[in-house]
């Protein structure tokens, strides 16, 4: 079976995946023709992208709200010391797993309180389009800083923007409503819960490589 690539942040893709698996539900027994989909190695041949590295959170399954998964966020930048895929070296991403370790993981992980605001940072010639949910414009700093560090960059604050709805709590609404889906009701999604998120996971994906890297918790080449 052919393998699909869907690109986006998880707070965003998880509902919409929901949705997809219902309405699949629905036509399943309907005659709508061909979908056409995009394989992981056709995606590759006709999108090249430098060298990126994921970084994962996580909130506490303690934590979690009763009814709502576990909060989660998901950062990305590339890894502009490489070229491309073709030019990085195995040095290059022992040091980038090192950095990780040494500055989101170990026995006290990294973290931040997600939140209702959102904080940006925009460097391309660095490397960075970052989107930080964040609780407020000082916890969105001091992740900007923590992901620039793994490249041993220094913010220019120039790059950064932060901003607030109005009215936050009725905009992003804690509790959403249900609905009715299938004869059954099911809680919506929330849209930028507000909860702490610990990193967990980092990657690597090269071009070329179907698989991404794993950099953290344990670097191996697959």
């Amino acid at each position: 079976m052919k393998r699909v690539v869907l690109k986006g942040r998880a707070e965003f893709l998880k509902p919409l995946i929901t949705e997809l698996i219902i309405f699949k539900k629905l036509i399943s027994s309907v005659d709508i023709g061909h979908i056409y989909g995009i394989p992981t190695e056709r995606y590759q041949e006709s999108v090249k992208f430098k060298p990126q590295v994921n970084l994962f959170f996580k909130q506490k399954k303690e934590d979690a709200t009763p009814e709502f998964a576990p909060i989660e966020s998901e950062f990305s930048f590339r890894f502009v010391a490489a070229k491309d895929s073709t030019s990085i070296t195995k040095a290059q991403v022992e040091y980038l797993a090192s950095r990780i370790k040494s500055l989101l993981g170990g026995d006290t992980p990294f973290f931040f309180k997600k939140g209702k605001g959102m904080a940006t940072y925009t460097d391309l010639e660095k490397g960075y389009k970052l989107q930080i949910p964040c609780y407020d414009r000082t916890e969105g700093r001091k992740v900007i800083e923590q992901i620039l560090d793994v490249q041993g960059h220094s913010p220019d604050w120039k790059f950064m923007n932060f901003s607030t709805n109005e009215e936050p709590l009725q905009r992003y609404d804690d509790t959403p409503p249900r609905k009715l889906i299938l004869d059954e009701q099911h809680r919506m999604p929330r849209r930028r819960p507000v909860g702490t998120v610990y990193f967990y996971k980092a990657e690597l994906h090269l071009h070329g490589m179907l698989g991404p890297v794993p950099l953290y918790p344990v670097f191996s080449l697959p």
